[in-house]
């Protein structure tokens, strides 16, 4: 399925310096992602392929966290899961 295999298409593109961690915190302020707890995972998700202590991880997880804390326990923790290595 394209939408489990575009992450790792996408960190891919990240190696070649074409994709950034600006973009996908660019897609997680749009509007329409951050209210659907399943776009800000979808989203987050980004965030594993990125070495633990590195600046482009860090700046996905403040942007998830600072979005996962409108949600119920559920979604929040669902969310905050994205940011652990991919699947």
């Amino acid at each position: 399925m394209l939408v489990y295999s575009l992450p790792q298409h996408l960190f891919e593109v990240t190696l070649n310096r074409v994709f950034t961690s600006d973009l996908v915190i660019e897609k997680l302020r749009d509007s329409k992602v951050k209210e659907n707890p399943q776009e800000i995972y979808q989203w987050s998700n980004f965030a594993g392929y990125y070495p633990e202590e590195s600046p482009n991880r860090r700046k996905i997880a403040h942007e998830t966290y600072s979005l996962a804390i409108q949600f119920n326990d559920s979604n929040k923790y669902s969310i905050l899961q994205a940011l652990t290595n991919p699947k």
